[in-house]
């Protein structure tokens, strides 16, 4: 099955959405196993932002639980995001 064709299933923290003016921490950019990019809010969705990338080995999609010694769940203590039923 290719990514064009896989059903979403799951999603992986790639991004800290920042609010420009106060750096503030809103939300978290997500990245479905299709490869689909959505935004989550912890509130009011806000206008300006900026996205400030998560390192690579702290994102699970693409990684297995326990590639790093000190994390075995796989998300590196980032949330993450399962597709409604």
């Amino acid at each position: 099955m290719t990514m064009a064709n896989e059903k979403k299933s799951h999603g992986a923290a790639v991004a800290r959405i920042l609010k420009r003016s106060t750096r503030e921490h809103v939300g978290y950019l997500y990245q479905w196993n299709t490869g689909e990019k959505q935004d989550g809010w912890f509130s009011d969705t806000i206008e300006d932002v900026i996205y400030e990338p998560l390192d690579p080995k702290d994102c699970k999609i693409g990684r297995n639980p326990g590639d790093r010694p000190d994390d075995d769940t796989g998300t590196g203590g980032k949330p993450e995001l399962d597709a409604p039923d």
